[in-house]
């Protein structure tokens, strides 16, 4: 087996893997069906997109929520101040 053909047996093993995980659905396969020889990165182009918006969602979670536990905490600590 060439180089070419193992590369494409290990992406379609990590590809069923992925399904069988969960992380892919058919909404997967309907974004596969769009690209075509015009747009041959379609996939990977809109996962790219997506991963860049999820991090920035994440990104600003984690910001509010550093900001929340931050506040909880100096609250918490000027409750306790006032008690002792």
């Amino acid at each position: 087996m060439d180089r070419s053909n193992q590369m494409r047996k290990q992406i379609a093993v990590m590809r069923q893997s992925l399904f069988d995980q969960g992380f892919l659905d058919e909404q997967f396969i309907k974004l596969e069906d769009l690209q075509d020889d015009a747009n041959p990165n379609f996939v990977e182009e809109v996962a790219t997109e997506i991963h860049l918006e999820s991090s920035i969602t994440w990104t600003k979670h984690w910001n509010i929520i550093g900001l929340t536990k931050g506040g909880c905490l100096d609250l918490l600590g000027r409750i306790l101040r006032k008690e002792t």
